[in-house]
């Protein structure tokens, strides 16, 4: 009888053990998975402030274009409009230098790719070139880092490079 109950306060420890144990593995996911959570917007986030700066930038070189072929700007126009494409010019750079921790590869070496091919000195020397070819470099940019975006964030897109939906937990 003895035996028995020894054998019996054994066993119901294991349980005990063996609870604990599964606990710990499921805290252990629970955990995981959070951090991957907090990754994947983390990356979200940067992906969309560097979006973002690409689609002002495009915005701003194309109507810069279009409004110097309508005749010139006035002064204070056109300084503003060289003070967005620095600024915008300096958060791409920024993002492309620490985004490298967060982003694709492929996205900060095409961001690195526009920042060395749209160089600011071209600003004092010709504004039209400058808008020119900072409207085709950020186009290009921006599709690049799109696509990376997508594919870094496990976004599916259709053949015609639309979003389809976002299954949960993919």
């Amino acid at each position: 009888m003895k035996t028995a109950l020894i054998v019996a306060k054994a066993l119901e420890r294991w349980d005990r053990r063996d609870i604990y144990e599964r606990e710990d593995a499921v805290a252990q996911a629970r955990f995981e998975e959070w951090v991957a959570q907090q990754w994947w917007q983390r990356k979200a986030d940067a992906y969309s402030k560097i979006i973002e700066a690409l689609w002002h930038l495009v915005e701003s070189h194309g109507g810069y274009v279009g409004y110097v072929h309508d005749g010139p700007l006035p002064e204070w126009i056109d300084k503003r409009i060289e003070h967005n494409w620095i600024q915008n010019h300096f958060d791409l750079k920024l993002s492309a230098d620490v985004g490298a921790f967060v982003i694709s590869r492929d996205a900060s070496q095409a961001l690195q790719e526009y920042v060395r091919s749209t160089p600011l000195d071209l600003i004092e020397i010709d504004d039209l070139a400058f808008a020119e070819q900072g409207y085709k470099a950020s186009l290009v940019c921006l599709e690049v880092v799109r696509k990376e975006a997508l594919r870094d964030l496990g976004i599916p897109e259709d053949q015609k490079g639309r979003v389809t939906r976002l299954e949960r937990g993919k």
